[in-house]
């Protein structure tokens, strides 16, 4: 046995000279006899027991042209094209073999994130527990195995001009919206992102325009819920790296169903469906509506709650307007500490935090009891909200809404609102009305004509 550390392959020497500043490149030539084989791969990403295992030993223990036949049984085998293409390979965790001429590329990178996350994003008490993982090809083998169907498809392709980042585009092709499809592929192939790590950043990057408040993707980690839109003829993008897929169409109603709406009887859903719808308009509303009230329209209430009322803030030396626009803001800052700090500490902070602040700013006269009470009801019916991406665009919707009603009272709370119906009403989420209200179709139908 003789093995060099010089390769002479033309091919090979090209994937060397360019990934030539990576110092966990492997370029090897073994020789044994009249065989020779060079091979080059990235031990940082792929798997050396592999290559011993599958290659070399098989390389130093075959006989004549036993180990070309054996090459050309590997079924994970990709041929050699371009120069530009095999890097991209290697990059991914591929080996390159050039042997008695012919040169392939063998997927043998290492997978250590093989195994799907608890469900602590969008939780459920009867449904499934686990979550994606950040495997791509774990993620559709979770899939599979909760929707077979042949007519599955599975649509491969990457990402990111540089971190060329592995997609998966799923859809059933008996329910898929076809226009829906073709605008996500056109999407898929214009690109535009240079480095793409996490499904969000591929939400913003394919969101029309980019300003857009509201979301038209659905963004969930629970195969569950992929597998239940895939059957809506929704299609679903799985990023490698990253537990979250994008599921679009995202209808406006879509985002305000939990997956335990399934799993609850007809009356029991239809209540918790309105509780919610409750929650959106209380949010939305009450901080304007307070304002509007207090400031412009006191005579709306009875005269004992308007005297409260009065003698509550009698002592505050702000309008109603900045009264409430304080509170809103200091809520919105525990929320953001909730979720920068770190998990041990983030959930007593952040109730110590509030207890204090408001007991601190009440008693210093800066802001009113009936305001920390507003205040309370309003965060409390933003967490009703089930998915994140509408949790924060309702959030910060209710402003424009606060601003207006404090120049022009209810008529502002009016104009907002009506303003507000019709944006969502002349908003698209891949071709179809965001405000369109799903139901579950039978096998033959394709969405609404022209959506």
């Amino acid at each position: 046995m003789h093995e060099t550390a010089q390769i002479t392959d033309e091919r090979l020497l090209a994937v060397q000279k360019a990934l030539e500043r990576a110092q966990d490149l492997v370029a090897r030539s073994l020789v044994a006899g009249d065989k020779r084989m060079e091979v080059v791969y990235l031990k940082t990403i792929a798997d050396e027991d592999k290559v011993v295992r599958q290659f070399i030993r098989p390389f130093f223990e075959a006989e004549g042209d036993a180990f070309a036949d054996y090459l050309a049984s590997l079924v994970f085998q990709v041929p050699y094209t371009t120069p530009e293409a095999a890097v991209d390979l290697v990059l991914n965790g591929h080996l390159l073999v050039a042997y008695r001429g012919r040169a392939s590329l063998y997927d043998i990178r290492i997978v250590k994130d093989d195994q799907p996350l608890p469900a602590d994003i969008e939780t459920t008490l009867h449904g499934p527990q686990n979550a994606l993982g950040h495997n791509l090809l774990i993620n559709v083998h979770l899939l599979r195995n909760r929707y077979r169907n042949a007519a599955l498809a599975v649509e491969l392709a990457e990402l990111g001009e540089k971190s060329h980042t592995n997609i998966a585009i799923l859809y059933d092709a008996e329910r898929v919206r076809p226009k829906s499809l073709a605008i996500l592929r056109g999407k898929v192939q214009k690109g535009g992102i240079e480095v793409l790590f996490a499904a969000g950043q591929l939400e913003r990057a394919f969101a029309r325009p980019h300003r857009t408040l509201f979301p038209t993707f659905m963004v969930t980690d629970r195969p569950d819920r992929i597998v239940y839109e895939l059957n809506r003829g929704k299609v679903v993008v799985l990023i490698h790296g990253t537990p979250f897929a994008l599921v679009a169409p995202g209808y406006f109603f879509d985002f305000f169903s939990a997956m335990d709406d399934l799993y609850y009887p007809g009356w029991v859903r239809t209540f918790f469906l309105g509780l919610r719808f409750t929650a959106l308009v209380v949010t939305l509303i009450t901080p304007g509506l307070y304002v509007a009230l207090t400031a412009f329209n006191p005579g709306v209430f009875r005269a004992q709650l308007t005297l409260s009322i009065a003698g509550s803030r009698a002592a505050v030396p702000f309008s109603a307007f900045f009264e409430m626009l304080f509170m809103m803001i200091a809520l919105e800052l525990l929320l953001e500490a909730s979720v920068r700090l770190p998990k041990s500490i983030s959930a007593t902070a952040t109730t110590v935090g509030g207890l204090i602040l408001g007991q601190a700013m009440t008693a210093a006269g800066l802001v009113s009891d009936i305001m920390l009470i507003v205040a309370a009801v309003v965060a409390i019916s933003s967490f009703v909200i089930p998915v994140n991406a509408m949790f924060y665009a309702v959030r910060i919707a209710r402003y424009p809404i606060l601003l207006l009603c404090s120049l022009y009272g209810l008529v502002g709370l009016g104009i907002g609102l009506v303003g507000l119906i019709f944006f969502l009403a002349g908003k698209e989420s891949f071709g179809e009305p965001y405000l369109y209200l799903p139901f579950d179709r039978k096998p033959t139908e394709k969405g609404p004509e022209g959506a």
